[in-house]
């Protein structure tokens, strides 16, 4: 089964992928902004899901505020549209329960969850878009008792209850033979 991990940013969305791939950004060139960014950004993401069983998005953050709410949020539909065309199947994650994953709180702060992934999932980038990307992949891999999963302590995996979670029968069944 493949899965991809989506943490959208305008600047550096990190994905990571599973089977095998290192996590990575999907950054804009200097200067590109506006729909030339949405647009660079959707086909990136388009060719890195290609393929994918299954695609884990972090979910809007409500306590933005700004301009740059309104931004994610257009990030967020050209993502959400483009998986609908491509008829791939989405799990979206909330940012509080990416945190109650990787640190058992849903509160814990960003560098919290970048220095979890260091600690439980052996992340060696500089990254905190990749290390969320990684928490993301994990969720699914715990998910569905995927090869690769790390052990958690239960008080994290409570996050994996807050997800809705698309059933993916035989797709679900290669990836785990």
């Amino acid at each position: 089964m493949r899965v991809v991990a989506l943490d959208p940013s305008l600047a550096a969305t990190g994905v990571a992928v599973d089977p095998g791939i290192p996590p990575h950004v999907i950054a804009p060139p200097r200067g590109v902004v506006g729909a030339a960014r949405l647009a660079h950004i959707d086909q990136r993401i388009r060719e890195a899901v290609d393929g994918a069983d299954l695609v884990v998005l972090e979910g809007y953050s409500y306590g933005s505020k700004g301009t740059a709410a309104y931004q994610l949020g257009e990030l967020g539909g050209v993502i959400r549209l483009a998986l609908h065309r491509m008829r791939t199947p989405l799990a979206v994650v909330s940012p509080a329960a990416v945190k109650m994953l990787a640190t058992g709180r849903g509160n814990a702060a960003k560098e919290a969850v970048f220095a979890a992934a260091i600690r439980r999932l052996g992340y060696q980038g500089s990254s905190t878009h990749e290390a969320d990307a990684l928490w993301l992949l994990e969720a699914a891999l715990q998910r569905y008792g995927l090869p690769g999963a790390v052990k958690l302590p239960k008080t994290h995996l409570r996050a994996l209850g807050k997800i809705a979670w698309p059933g993916l029968g035989e797709a679900v069944k290669r990836g785990a033979a």
